[in-house]
């Protein structure tokens, strides 16, 4: 019980790194670690971060001009938030399709 947790905390930490790496405009190593994210979320069936790991990952295709992927991504984060009913995400992952 005690590692399932430590490896939820470790994906929540590789996020937040990924986030900066793809500020810093370092894509390739933001996608690693979004997908090292999403492996432990996915596998944890933690929704919430899953669906936000899946529209970062998103938003690594989009900075790759790869529009189609982008919006891959971001209608799976968009499935999930509806699974899970939350306002805000649906409106936010709606958004980054219609803008992507």
């Amino acid at each position: 019980m005690f590692s399932w947790f430590i490896s939820l905390l470790h994906a929540m930490a590789w996020s937040a790194l990924a986030v900066c790496y793809l500020g810093l405009g370092d894509d390739q190593k933001a996608m690693e670690l979004f997908r090292k994210a999403e492996r432990v979320d996915h596998e944890a069936g933690v929704v919430h971060n899953y669906q936000v790991v899946l529209a970062n990952i998103g938003n690594v295709y989009l900075h790759r001009r790869d529009h189609f992927t982008a919006i891959s991504y971001y209608q799976r984060a968009l499935a999930l938030a509806r699974e899970i009913k939350d306002p805000v995400f649906i409106k936010k992952w709606t958004r980054n399709i219609n803008l992507a």
